[in-house]
């Protein structure tokens, strides 16, 4: 089985009652460069901890908690913060409200927070609710923005599954494993491989109680996708190998591993099977799109943009050999890009995708558009804060001998 995620390997959540923790009231999605953005603003404007604490009618150890990362900001605290520092929007810029939960279910999960054996259905709902925002936060404005409120959120998570019984144990197992799920990916996407891989894990171990054949499929998917992430094409291929040998899988989910495992022969040059692999996927991507069953609600943004996206990876990389999939591959890039969503296509996810656009530019001697797009990224890798995007980036630029920092 894998290693239990133990709370001595997660950084200590904002708020503590009596040792059990406690989300905060005000999901607020902080970007990390708050708390020295703040004692900057501060020093510069040479106030005191003490003479900014009263100005916005707080205490001096809030405003050094808030300077040292060890409380979260709310919104409210941020707009006041920025009115007293003359901060014209600095700082409001680096905070925004989280996903909307009603006021029954924030009183709800701070009561099970304090007695976890209270949880119940309702309970449930509520963190199915406020997981379904978080996703939907993160595709647009970022990763890393969202990843401590989730972290958070799961260490109350873990609370509840150590004390739950039945009737509600499965059910709260299961909604547990597609937190953990979610926030191995935020680890995937800020570039932290090792709690991704942890998380993972944990993920897995909750899926396999709850025996969620689809998260289960999930999970090994990812962990695929970690793996060529970090160059480890054998196991991204028998990992991904793994994640398909169910058929009960959702359709959507065994679309994407065809592509993934398309995308990861291509790279190690088995071309002929790469092919074969990336037909596969395009008919089960079809599937995907009449499907009209009960989508497991992980796999929302699994659309026929995302797919036309995966397929038009797998074209570029064929594209470095062949030119003429390179030019299947911008085309299909391109679509894929203009149908996402709005939100979703300034997120930092989106601009993974992108720069293989801009590589599938460069294979074809388009290097002025190559560039353009590259820019592009640029603007939702500063917006996102992604470090992970920024180096994808120089990485895409270097390979087309093309300024890095342009």
């Amino acid at each position: 089985m894998p290693r239990r995620v133990r709370r001595g390997d997660r950084p200590p959540a904002p708020v503590l009652y009596q040792g059990i923790t406690v989300p905060p009231r005000n999901r607020a999605a902080v970007d990390p460069r708050f708390p020295a953005e703040l004692r900057r603003l501060r020093l510069a404007r040479g106030l005191s901890l003490r003479a900014l604490a009263a100005l916005v009618y707080q205490g001096k150890s809030l405003v050094h908690e808030l300077e040292t990362g060890q409380a979260q900001p709310t919104v409210d605290i941020t707009g006041r913060l920025d009115a007293a520092l003359g901060a014209g929007g600095a700082l409001n810029r680096l905070v925004q409200a989280g996903p909307e939960i009603s006021a029954d279910d924030q009183d709800r999960l701070d009561y099970v927070a304090r007695c976890p054996r209270r949880a119940d259905t309702a309970t449930i709902d509520a963190l199915e609710t406020l997981l379904a925002g978080q996703r939907r936060l993160e595709d647009s404005i970022g990763a890393a923005a969202v990843l401590p409120a989730v972290r958070a959120e799961l260490d109350l998570l873990t609370d509840l599954v150590d004390e739950a019984r039945e009737p509600i144990r499965l059910r709260l197992v299961d909604l547990s494993g597609q937190w953990a799920q979610f926030l191995g990916w935020l680890h995937i996407a800020t570039g932290e491989p090792a709690a991704a891989r942890a998380w993972l894990g944990q993920a897995l171990e909750w899926a396999t109680e709850a025996y969620n054949k689809d998260m289960i499929g999930t999970v090994l998917s990812f962990r695929g996708y970690l793996a060529e992430e970090q160059g480890q094409m054998g196991s991204a291929i028998g990992l991904t190998r793994v994640s398909l040998r169910d058929p009960h899988v959702f359709v959507g989910q065994r679309a994407y591993d065809q592509y993934q495992l398309a995308r990861a022969l291509a790279r190690v040059g088995d071309r002929t099977d790469a092919v074969e692999a990336l037909a596969a996927g395009d008919d089960l991507a079809q599937a995907a799109a009449a499907y009209d069953g009960v989508m497991p609600p992980w796999h929302y943004y699994r659309s026929p943009a995302f797919f036309a996206l995966e397929g038009g990876v797998v074209y570029r990389l064929l594209g470095q050999q062949q030119p003429d999939r390179s030019v299947q591959a911008v085309e299909l890039l391109t679509s894929g890009i203009e149908g996402l969503p709005a939100d979703a296509q300034g997120a930092d996810w989106a601009g993974v995708y992108l720069c293989h656009l801009a590589a599938a530019h460069g294979q074809l001697g388009d290097v002025r558009t190559a560039e353009e797009v590259l820019e592009r990224v640029r603007a939702i890798a500063r917006a996102t804060r992604s470090a992970r995007l920024t180096a994808r980036v120089s990485t895409t630029a270097r390979r087309l001998g093309l300024s890095a920092d342009t």
